[in-house]
């Protein structure tokens, strides 16, 4: 009984480590949280390059250095911070400056007695913080809410769909879609792929896809560094590039 004892604690240790690994998404909400009181920090670094040949707006980027806070409030609650810096360099034009600051949170509304399947929840509520004219915010409230969910089979590959809704205060709304596939092939070693959709209410919006691909390496149970690269893409885009990279450490 005190070997069945043991086994029983320490598998269900290994379940509750699990709830606590950060997010390795970049684009699509996944069911990760931070355990009870548990604290996640960190943020990533993005680069955005407008790569559109012959048009007026051809060698305009934008970067973006994203703090970001996680709290668990409860073993299925957490909320988050996010408060985002850009500089934004358009017709030669540099600007420097606040972003879009965003606040959410995230409830795991179900989840299998393994951590899979699971049902999350989520809403983000970003502030027209930035600077719009600058391409550093958008200049008006939006507020997100939608729903993931996701599963791990075979042990090495896990899965993850979104989709959410975002309404804007004074311009269009729109729905977005994503999908993500995380191999582990080794503990410490992830490859990762994901893709987001955008479509808006409005018909002269243009709809428009990211496309990412990732490595991530987790040197302990605290600590996930990532490196992503890809694409945005649409009816009225050609193929910008997108590069990034993350670093989380949970406490």
């Amino acid at each position: 009984m005190k070997k069945l004892a043991v086994v029983c604690v320490t598998v269900g240790m290994g379940t509750w480590a699990a709830l606590a690994e950060p997010t390795r998404t970049l684009l699509v909400e996944e069911g990760k949280l931070p355990d009870q009181g548990q604290l996640e920090v960190g943020g990533w670094v993005l680069y955005q390059e407008i790569t559109e040949q012959n048009k007026p707006n051809a060698n305009d980027n934008v970067g973006w250095l994203v703090p970001m806070a996680r709290l668990g409030l409860t073993p299925e609650l957490a909320a988050s911070l996010q408060v985002p810096f850009g500089r934004s360099e358009v017709s030669d034009d540099v600007e420097v400056g606040l972003g879009d600051i965003q606040v959410g949170l995230d409830l795991i509304g179900y989840r299998g007695a393994l951590g899979y399947p699971y049902l999350m929840p989520f809403a983000r509520l970003a502030l027209p913080t930035g600077d719009d004219e600058k391409r550093l915010g958008r200049g008006e409230t939006q507020f997100k809410v939608g729903l993931a969910a996701g599963t791990t089979v075979e042990d090495d590959w896990d899965f993850v769909a979104s989709a959410g809704f975002v309404a804007r205060a004074d311009t269009d709304n729109s729905v977005q879609l994503g999908a993500a596939v995380i191999y582990t092939f080794r503990p410490q070693f992830q490859l990762l792929g994901e893709i987001m959709f955008e479509t808006s209410t409005d018909e002269n919006v243009p709809d428009r896809a990211t496309v990412l691909g990732g490595f991530l390496y987790r040197p302990t149970e605290a600590w996930l560094f990532g490196v992503y690269g890809g694409v945005e893409t649409g009816s009225d885009i050609d193929e910008n590039f997108i590069g990034a990279f993350k670093l989380v450490r949970t406490f």
